[in-house]
């Protein structure tokens, strides 16, 4: 995966959660409940393909902590333990 697959597969990531974040009515809700599977097996996949953050850019670097902070797929105290700082 390049830098470029990394970085666009994280935005649309991003986008695909910032609109299920609010479900409002029922049905909604089970299709949010539904997705969050979908949703964290993209997240997880993204995230240990670049674990030590080298190819992301700033933008998508924070995406993912948002995207975390809001579902906590990985624990905090262990997201991005092994990042290279340039």
């Amino acid at each position: 995966m390049t830098n470029a697959e990394l970085n666009r597969d994280i935005k649309r990531l991003y986008k695909k959660t910032t609109k299920k974040m609010n479900p409002k009515t029922p049905e909604e809700w089970r299709k949010y409940e539904g997705n969050k599977e979908e949703i964290q097996k993209e997240f997880r996949r993204l995230y240990f393909a670049d674990s030590e953050a080298i190819a992301m850019n700033y933008a998508s670097f924070k995406m993912m902590l948002s995207i975390n902070l809001s579902n906590r797929f990985i624990e905090l105290h262990q997201m991005f333990n092994s990042i290279k700082i340039k």
